[in-house]
């Protein structure tokens, strides 16, 4: 459950630090990078 919770709050933190830098998450060469950012420290059990 905490994984999720983690998820969400490093989504929410790419999300207003894209959009106060000017950058658009959704360009191709950004997707993959958002996705790595997102899953950044969740816990793998």
């Amino acid at each position: 459950m905490s994984e999720y919770k983690t998820k969400g709050q490093n989504q929410h933190m790419i999300n207003l630090f894209l959009a106060k830098s000017g950058i658009n998450p959704n360009l191709t060469k950004n997707q993959p990078l958002v996705g790595e950012l997102a899953e950044y420290g969740l816990i793998a059990a």
